[in-house]
């Protein structure tokens, strides 16, 4: 069922839902593309056990729309087992990589990528994991090397090779403390981080397996990291979110400790996400069913460019701190906060094809879809 509540666009389900990721989109009808993106339900309310994967478009009034209203539509494939997690691909926007289970759980969980057919979907493939059922997956954005994704089980971290189907084993994880979660770098198909327990790393799979790790912080934050994103436009910073609440932005280059913190969230963090168009909006989700919308200027793309150019013109090396914008420009800070949700999100995505659209989904079926504030817009391209 679709909604309006405000700014906000509702599209609710009577069921349990974890997983949400955003899909090129289609021409709209207002003469750009519509934001697209994909839910999967866990198939714990289903009596057969089985999952459904619902596609909700969305097309922005304010980027066009002739009736300056919101348009949102929904299709939905079942599919025959159980979902943990889904993932767009680069190499179609049909298809996506699956983390199956039995009904929702990781007990014999295993990775398919999927095709969405009419009303169902239908299973590519399927990939047993070497070592241990698997907890999540992420997928390279880049193609080089062959597509590739990472693997996150209870025993290791591993990486498969569409090209030579084949797995490699990156690391075989402690079984009292297994990996959390994992992204994988925008611009290198060979660079991955992952976390576990309070601890972040970062990977070379290129390396011999005894040296894969290039950086370790052992202690990133007060609790269990649950949430992970590199910046797309300047991929050393890392951003990591903790069950202590807070958010951390780290410098993989120099990683005595995190770059800058906010602390806007009282429970756990369970999604941290970068704007890949404009990389000062950070999204951030969590426990306390909060969404908020941060700017991280400081540490982004256009401040580094501001930044060279500052220093080039006094002869000097470039310091993220040299440079100060003025006037009406974005500060470092949190610019909405939005309470839609009544229960955790669990994730939040930007859309494909929209810079300021974005959506949030939490566990009780409920997705929400906001646009960043049109002041805030105003500052990031004026």
């Amino acid at each position: 069922m679709a909604t309006t509540k405000g700014t906000s666009h509702v599209y609710g389900i009577d069921q349990h839902t974890l997983s949400l990721t955003a899909l090129s989109g289609p021409a709209a009808a207002s003469g750009g593309r519509s934001s697209r993106f994909a839910l999967s339900t866990l198939g714990t309310t289903s009596p057969d056990g089985h999952s459904e994967i619902h596609i909700i478009s969305f097309d922005d009034p304010d980027q066009g729309n002739a009736q300056d209203t919101a348009a949102l539509t929904a299709t939905k494939h079942k599919h025959t087992a159980g979902l943990l997690a889904i993932h767009a691909v680069p190499w179609s926007p049909t298809q996506l990589v699956a983390v199956t289970g039995v009904s929702g759980t990781m007990r014999d969980s295993v990775l398919q990528v999927v095709e969405l057919e009419g009303d169902n979907t239908n299973v590519l493939a399927t990939l047993n994991v070497p070592e241990g059922c698997v907890r999540k997956a992420a997928v390279w954005p880049i193609m080089e090397g062959g597509g590739r994704i990472g693997v996150l089980s209870d025993a290791a971290i591993q990486v498969y090779n569409l090209d030579s189907s084949s797995f490699k084993s990156v690391w075989s994880a402690p079984q009292d403390d297994p990996p959390e979660t994992l992204a994988c770098h925008p611009s290198s198909a060979f660079l991955l981080s992952t976390t576990d327990g309070t601890a972040l790393r970062s990977w070379d799979t290129r390396q011999p397996p005894a040296s894969h790790a290039t950086v370790t912080v052992e202690c990133a934050h007060q609790g269990r990291i649950r949430a992970l994103d590199y910046n797309p436009n300047v991929p050393h910073i890392v951003a990591t979110g903790g069950d202590d609440g807070i958010v951390r932005l780290w410098d993989a280059r120099k990683m005595q400790g995190p770059v800058t913190e906010v602390s806007e969230h009282s429970c756990w963090v369970y999604s941290v996400r970068f704007n890949p168009h404009h990389d000062q909006l950070l999204l951030t989700a969590g426990a306390d069913g909060l969404v908020n919308l941060e700017s991280v200027v400081s540490w982004s793309f256009a401040r580094q460019v501001g930044t060279a150019t500052a220093a080039a013109e006094e002869g000097d090396e470039p310091e993220y701190d040299e440079y100060e914008e003025e006037g009406e420009r974005a500060v470092d800070g949190l610019v909405a906060q939005f309470d839609d949700h009544e229960t955790s999100v669990y994730a939040a995505v930007w859309s494909v094809e929209d810079p300021w659209v974005f959506a949030s989904l939490s566990f009780d079926g409920r997705l929400v879809i906001n646009t960043v504030p049109r002041e805030e817009k105003y500052k990031i391209l004026l």
